[in-house]
């Protein structure tokens, strides 16, 4: 099972290349793409999510990892999920025992789109924030020996600067101590003037 939260809206059993409601998704490994079927509660999601990583870690000090993927721009779905599902192999064969998870905010695979993706991606930041990382701060407790990690390509480093950014705005998470163990931005487009 793939874990993936979307930030796209619903469009017939599949999602749009446009912002729309937060869904929690368990894509099977039998399956091509995401698909609104797909959906569980959050709960239950987040439930998945640590008992898929909670399979054990080389680190003596943790009992699991997660690895939240966020894409960059230009990505339809299927390419974000195998993607994710490359990122697991390869950490895989490298003696990584977590998951892999996604966020998957609307980018509109068309290079051309970019500074519309752009605007979708800072919609997606607040997305990340509330549904993302206010989930799993509000599970984080002090005896928590899990390890999050974040892997950000490309926009996606900005869709998470946004949401960090946001977090501490944000006071019910502000007041929560959460961490995220190690954050890698490939190909960061954060730092862009215009």
């Amino acid at each position: 099972m793939d874990y993936m939260l979307v930030a796209r809206s619903k469009s017939a059993d599949g999602f749009s290349n446009e912002p729309g409601a937060v869904y929690f998704l368990g894509v099977p490994s039998d399956e091509d793409g995401p698909k609104f079927r797909h959906k569980m509660s959050p709960r239950t999601w987040c439930d998945a999510v640590l008992e898929q990583a909670s399979s054990g870690t080389r680190n003596t000090q943790t009992t699991g990892d997660i690895v939240f993927y966020v894409h960059g721009y230009n990505n339809s779905q299927e390419t974000v999920l195998e993607r994710q599902r490359k990122l697991q192999r390869g950490l895989e064969h490298n003696g990584f025992d977590g998951v892999v998870v996604s966020f998957d905010w609307p980018s509109a695979d068309n290079v051309l789109n970019y500074l519309e993706d752009r605007h979708d991606a800072k919609k997606s930041a607040l997305m990340l924030v509330k549904h993302g990382i206010h989930a799993f701060a509000k599970m984080q407790e002090p005896a928590c020996k899990i390890d999050m990690h974040v892997l950000a390509h490309s926009m996606g480093a900005y869709v998470v600067r946004e949401a960090f950014d946001d977090a501490d705005d944000t006071a019910d998470i502000a007041q929560k101590s959460w961490s995220v163990s190690q954050v890698m931005l490939v190909g960061a487009d954060v730092s862009v003037s215009y």
